[in-house]
């Protein structure tokens, strides 16, 4: 079931991409990417799960109590309730039309922080990191060693995500920070990229975070 979960999120992402090449349109912002993912991967839902409520933008921040340098976030991009399971997730879209390619990278290491800290609170039970760009420093920028997400690399387990001064965005030390405010990651975290048919954007394999505490 959980990889069918993972499975089925990751052919929602693609058809999402594959529609947009279709038609020949390109996708706004992360907010519309949010909404034609939910709405593929609700046509995928239907018949399988009863009555999966999705709701945008929920407020679960103020709840969570983040540490100062999360609070630039206060809703998460998207919640999915479904056998009194809660399941968010939260979208990047990077473009190459965008000129911080460092700025962006920040940018999936904290909202892997903020989903981190949301399943070590238990306010979520399991947290995806959904992301699509067509900016080649993401997913090809092997020279950079500020918080990289190039293909195959992977953040070790029982790591942690801490403020943007530090130059990698992850260290191994000043543990009892990281376990103050819940964000040390127990699996190893995988950037592995696809690339979606006749677009030319390509997607993050959905990164999948869960409470073992």
């Amino acid at each position: 079931m959980e990889s069918s979960m993972k499975s089925q999120i990751d052919m929602s992402i693609r058809k999402t991409l594959e529609y947009a090449a279709r038609y020949n349109f390109e996708i706004s912002d992360e907010k519309a990417f949010s909404v034609y993912f939910a709405y593929f991967y609700f046509e995928k839902l239907r018949g399988e799960i009863k009555s999966p409520i999705f709701e945008f933008e929920r407020g679960v921040f103020k709840e969570a109590n983040f540490p100062e340098f999360f609070t630039n976030k206060e809703r998460l991009d998207l919640l999915l309730v479904m056998g009194g399971k809660k399941v968010g997730f939260e979208f990047k879209y990077p473009k190459k039309t965008d000129t911080n390619s460092t700025a962006k990278r920040a940018e999936i290491y904290h909202t892997i922080g903020r989903l981190v800290h949301l399943t070590n609170k238990r306010l979520l039970d399991k947290g995806f990191l959904i992301c699509a760009t067509n900016m080649e420093a993401i997913y090809n920028g092997r020279k950079s060693n500020e918080y990289p997400t190039y293909e195959n690399y992977f953040i070790p387990e029982n790591s942690y995500i801490l403020p943007s001064e530090e130059p990698n965005g992850i260290v191994k030390k000043f543990k009892s920070y990281a376990k103050i405010w819940n964000c040390i990651i127990h699996n190893e975290i995988r950037f592995d990229w696809q690339i979606a048919r006749d677009s030319t954007y390509r997607y993050l394999n959905p990164i999948e975070i869960c409470n073992v505490i």
